[in-house]
């Protein structure tokens, strides 16, 4: 390694802590799945790499690991509290695809998204079960 990148490391690695917020704002800036991190490293001024270092430090996760868990949120609440249609909720996320977006959300939680509808529906009551 150069002396001039190594100088760059350390002092990115100066900024890291003071930076964590700022880290996880930017990627999670209207979070889709389409979006590279290559911009979002680039929004910081980091390299892709250097990102992918900064979140591992910062919050033990990948910029994608962060992504997907906040769209995993996102999913999880537009399904809970919207009449829309599962489709619809993966547009809303960026997905361009039903199937990919369907696909995304079992393999991240082990549940189709209209099973996951269902079953947050009827914990909260709205199923006319409980509570009626």
């Amino acid at each position: 390694m150069r002396a001039s990148g190594l100088c760059a490391s350390v002092r990115d690695a100066r900024r890291i802590p003071s930076g964590v917020a700022e880290i996880t704002g930017v990627l999670l800036q209207r979070a889709a799945p389409q979006l590279a991190r290559r911009r979002r490293a680039r929004e910081l001024g980091w390299s892709p790499r250097t990102l992918a270092w900064a979140t591992a430090r910062a919050r033990g996760m990948t910029p994608k690991q962060i992504i997907d868990e906040r769209l995993v949120l996102e999913a999880r609440r537009l399904l809970a509290h919207s009449a829309r249609p599962v489709h619809r909720v993966g547009a809303a996320l960026g997905f361009e695809d039903a199937s990919n977006f369907t696909a995304w959300f079992r393999q991240r939680t082990g549940a189709l998204p209209s099973r996951s509808r269902t079953d947050q529906r009827v914990v909260q009551g709205q199923d006319g079960l409980c509570g009626e």
